[in-house]
């Protein structure tokens, strides 16, 4: 396993590259937002072998997690940053990485960083989260925090309390296999195995807010100028 050739037991990324780049008009699978768009791909979480474990995921540490948002906007040049991920404690490092994106990326327009608010809550049970880290900074900052709608405009069942830029539709509920988005999977018999059809290559499954954020940064990329 190393940066140019990772394992590939963990579909959470595969699936979120799907919504913002799938193919249109091939018979298979959904529609990405933004099917031309270059996806440029920075791994701050993993899972550790045997393939199907269920092993712990390993996180980035701080320095880590920096380095990639400083990587993206600055040697790949990503005019959008989706960032399907937050939680535990704010952090210098990665602050002024964001900060650096927002203001010197895009050749110095500033890239557009787009950040799940997070899944804290549980509606159904009366508990109510606030928005995660670093999704909160959007009430400081021009990072642009969503949240998860239902197919009937309804807060999801794990939607957070805060500063919510904009929301997107996701599933309900959300957990492994469980959702409404219809996005890329695992190639092959891993993963959800749950697309359209009962197509392996693909879930009609992925939901949570990060599945609600690559459909924002997908339409951000297609405003791109």
């Amino acid at each position: 396993d190393n940066a140019y050739f990772p394992y590939g037991n963990d579909t959470h990324g595969t699936s979120v590259a799907g919504i913002v780049a799938g193919q249109h008009n091939n018979g298979v699978g959904g529609a990405g937002v933004a099917p031309n768009v270059i996806l440029n791909v920075l791994r701050i979480f993993r899972r550790t072998y045997p393939d199907g474990s269920f092993s712990p995921t390993q996180v980035a540490s701080t320095a880590q997690i920096a380095d990639a948002i400083n990587q993206a906007w600055s040697w790949m040049q990503s005019d959008v940053i989706n960032n399907s991920w937050g939680g535990g404690a704010p952090a210098t490092a990665i602050t002024n990485a964001i900060g650096s994106a927002l203001s010197s990326g895009r050749s110095g327009k500033g890239s557009v960083v787009v950040f799940a608010a997070g899944n804290p809550s549980a509606r159904s049970l009366g508990l109510i989260g606030a928005v995660v880290y670093p999704a909160s900074l959007s009430s400081s900052r021009n990072v642009v925090s969503v949240s998860a709608i239902s197919r009937f405009g309804t807060p999801t069942d794990y939607a957070p309390n805060g500063t919510i830029d904009v929301v997107a539709p996701s599933g309900m509920f959300t957990n492994a296999c469980v959702g409404e988005i219809v996005t890329v999977d695992r190639y092959g018999a891993s993963g959800c195995n749950d697309g359209p059809g009962g197509a392996i290559d693909f879930t009609s499954t992925f939901s949570g807010t990060s599945a609600a954020a690559p459909q924002v940064s997908g339409v951000a990329a297609l405003l791109d100028r």
